[in-house]
C-alpha cells in the first residue's frame, strides 16, 4: 500500500473519533476490495 492511499483514510479516522474498524474497512477495501473490508470489519 502506498501512501497515496494511506493517507486519505488515515485523515478521516483523524475526523472519526472513536473505534478504528472504520479505517480497517477502509485499509481492507484499498487492499482487496469489498470482500477484504468485510473481512477487516469482522
Amino acid at each position: 500500500m502506498d501512501s497515496e492511499a494511506f493517507l486519505p483514510g488515515y485523515g478521516a479516522l483523524k475526523l472519526y473519533r472513536g473505534r478504528y474498524l472504520p479505517f480497517a474497512a477502509y485499509l481492507g477495501a484499498v487492499m482487496d476490495g469489498w470482500l477484504g473490508a468485510l473481512v477487516a470489519k469482522v
